[in-house]
């Protein structure tokens, strides 16, 4: 029989959940009920054996030949089965196989201790199919171990072997002398062998693999170039010095920066962790000594109280300024009930160079839920330091909020008050603007909870009361707010005519000097007529117009009066017309005259275009076009915006997504700006097909960025910064709304 190989040990955690939840549970409970004393059939559920027989002295189930027996969705089924329920243990051997999730395992012995839960299969083979994982995995995994043990929460495998190649002669495999796995976690290879078309490579004491967080390839090194850092190679070596104890050295070699090292450390305690990163550049192009340190702590503390410790150090780090020194740390605890959570944070931050800035803050907050009543409490302080000439900013803010909700009707009390500490010492907050709720009460319903409707007409009502203090105003004032808000509503005139409409009033009465008031009220309105054909008219107002007068800037609302004429066509999802325009009646012009046809140039290949013209001023406006083509292996979107009046074009942006043939694929973003006269950026991806491996190559003109990776496709490791620009943004070709 051909030995089945397997997965990286990245996706190995997969294998320790499948048996070690599901086999030892499953096994274990239901022949667990017969080591309680219940009827062996029972515990055992058997679906079919040649051959059953309990000796009730000893109490030990034999079962022979074509054993099958299931507990909830797992299936399991071998020659022979032999339960000792005196000593709490079960064998099941010859052609075992084990069926679950879609998935089957196969192994010649299974030994399960009843009492402890521990398992232990010999013989593994497995080919895991992508479907079984929640993400992260494109392509079968296909393991092979000697021996498996372990518990309900790790597994230990002896003489294991992994890949991700489908061949009988696979292009690598790693093998392993042990392997432990903590599902969830971590995993630690020992004697790591990695073999390519059957050669041994190289050979490691340890293989440590994170399982919480996503990490680059481990061992295989980063290749490439960059504007920052120059042409550079970025190699990532894992270590363990115990089960608990592990981490990852980096080795860097940057033309431009020099060499970068450093240490990634994770310690893992009963009930906590804690992981330490520090990285140091002997900076060549500043002359400087460049590091960063960070740590972070994790504890359980038991009874739903959890602490977070974060603190991190960053030295004359390169995207600061020269010669600073930032600080930061955070200490958090959180409480986390059925019903309820709190959590109390202090954080510190310092930022030294130039100038040093200084910031401290405390902040509590509690929220709870109930089936019927909620209530929230935040309190913040903070102090904020600029100069050492200049007072601190001094704040105390405070929030609290309680809600009600009944069957007719919602109520929420707020009560909410900032405290300037430093007594408007400090002058830089003086613009800020601020709310104080003193308090306020309101009420919410909709006419569906009232079962009435006062104007027939489906509506949101609310009803406000409340003491406002606004600043930098400094007005305090009581307000009452009345709001009624129309549910959208359509109303058929006839077989092809209808006629869409909401209406909204607000009403505010002050408790200022002068008693003022004002009142709100507005609405939309649509009328849509079904022309012959494929062909839709549309006639829009919209209002909003404020009466009176408020004292608060928070209430301030503008005025609007426009009316909007659409005559569209559309066909499929490929025929399609608009022609829109509008009038202004406050500022009384006329909108643009908008004109959009989108057309079918080939099957493969669509057309899109459009214009407008500015009634007001007699000018055209931009044209742009838009051409989509697409077929199995290509697809390309290529789009274009010229400016009339100077005469040339302004901006032209492409993608381009080509399959040349099974082993090559070619991905390009790429916009030249007319204006500047070159191009902004060009992303370039090409990634050939090894079979199990994809060699990678990218570049990207804004970030003078070239880079070659090789990744195992079996995983998604996402593409390489691609479509990502220099500042984190992610690069869209279109030119977006034409208007």
């Amino acid at each position: 029989m051909r030995r089945v190989r397997g997965a990286t040990a990245v996706r190995a955690a997969a294998t320790a959940r499948l048996l070690a939840l599901v086999l030892a549970a499953a096994l274990a409970a239901a022949l667990g009920r017969a080591a309680d004393g219940g009827a062996p059939g029972e515990a055992i559920e058997l679906k079919s054996a040649d051959h059953v027989r309990y000796d009730a002295e000893q109490r030990i189930v034999r079962a022979t030949g074509n054993v099958r027996f299931a507990y909830d969705d797992v299936e399991v089924s071998a020659d022979d089965l032999v339960a000792d329920l005196r000593a709490e243990r079960a064998v099941l051997s010859g052609n075992v196989t084990l069926r679950a999730q879609g998935e089957q395992f196969h192994g010649d012995t299974l030994l399960v201790h009843l009492d402890t839960h521990r398992w232990e299969f010999a013989d593994i083979r497995a080919a895991i199919s992508p479907g079984y994982f929640e993400r992260g995995v494109l392509a079968p995994l296909y393991v092979g171990a000697r021996e498996a043990a372990g518990f309900e929460d790790r597994l230990a495998v002896r003489g294991s072997e992994f890949t991700t190649c489908d061949l009988a002669h696979p292009h690598y495999e790693i093998t392993a002398s042990s392997l432990r796995i903590w599902p969830g976690r971590k995993l630690i290879a020992r004697d790591a062998t990695l073999h390519i078309l059957g050669k041994r490579v190289f050979t490691l004491p340890w293989f440590v693999v994170p399982l919480r967080e996503p990490q680059r390839q481990p061992f295989i090194p980063l290749v490439g170039e960059s504007q920052l850092e120059g042409r550079y190679l970025k190699t990532l070596i894992n270590y363990a010095i115990s089960d608990n104890s592990y981490g990852s050295g980096h080795l860097d070699l940057m033309s431009r920066r020099g060499f970068g090292k450093g240490v990634e450390h994770t310690q893992v305690y009963d009930h906590g962790r804690t992981n330490l990163y520090l990285y140091q550049v002997n900076d060549t192009t500043r002359n400087a000594q460049e590091l960063t340190a960070l740590a972070n702590h994790e504890q359980d503390l038991g009874g739903g109280l959890t602490l977070r410790a974060h603190a991190d150090v960053r030295n004359d780090n390169f995207y600061y300024q020269a010669g600073s020194l930032v600080t930061n740390s955070q200490v958090t605890l959180n409480r986390q009930r059925d019903s309820s959570t709190s959590a109390l944070a202090f954080d510190y931050s310092r930022t030294s160079s130039a100038f040093d800035f200084t910031r401290w803050s405390t902040s509590l907050r509690h929220d709870e839920r109930g089936p019927r009543y909620g209530l929230s409490l935040d309190s913040r302080y903070d102090s904020h330091s600029t100069a050492a000439d200049q007072p601190n900013d001094l704040e105390l803010n405070n929030r609290f909020e309680v809600t009600d909700h009944q069957s007719r009707l919602d109520l929420r009390l707020v009560v909410s008050k900032r405290f300037d500490l430093d007594h408007d010492e400090y002058t830089g907050d003086d613009f800020y603007q601020v709310v104080d709720h003193l308090p306020e009460l309101t009420a919410e319903t909709d006419t569906y909870r009232l079962r009435t409707s006062p104007l027939g007409v489906p509506a949101r009502l609310t009803l406000s009361v409340g003491n406002f203090s606004e600043r930098p105003t400094d007005i305090e004032a009581y307000r009452v707010y009345l709001g009624y808000e129309g549910m959208p509503d359509t109303i058929p005139l006839g077989p092809s005519t209808r006629i869409n409409a909401q209406a909204r009033f607000r009403q505010y009465l002050y408790g200022d000097r002068d008693h003022t008031a004002q009142y709100v009220y507005g609405g939309n309105v649509r009328l849509e007529q079904d022309l012959s054909g494929s062909w839709q008219a549309r006639l829009g107002y919209v209002l909003l117009e404020p009466k009176g007068y408020t004292p608060f800037r928070f209430d301030y609302v503008g005025s609007y009066s426009t009316a909007a004429f659409d005559l569209a066509y559309r066909r499929g999802e490929r025929h399609g017309a608009l022609l829109r325009t509008g009038y202004d009646a406050r500022l009384s012009r006329w909108q643009d005259v908008i004109a959009r046809v989108e057309v079918p140039l080939h099957r493969k290949l669509q057309l899109g275009l459009s214009g407008g013209y500015d009634p007001n001023r007699g000018r055209p406006r931009d044209l742009v076009t838009r051409l989509r083509f697409g077929d199995s292996r290509t697809a390309l979107d290529l789009s274009a915006r010229y400016q009339p009046q100077q005469g040339k074009l302004q901006r032209v942006t492409g993608a381009l997504d080509w399959v040349a043939n099974p082993k090559w694929r070619v991905q390009l973003l790429s916009s030249w700006d007319g204006v500047q006269n070159k191009f902004v950026y060009g992303e370039v991806l090409v990634t050939r097909d090894l079979h199990c491996v994809d060699a990678i190559a990218y570049y990207s003109l804004q970030r003078n960025l070239f880079r070659l990776d090789f990744r195992i496709k079996a995983f998604d490791w996402g593409k390489p910064d691609f479509s990502v620009g220099r500042y984190g943004q992610y690069i869209d070709t279109s030119l977006g709304e034409w208007y």
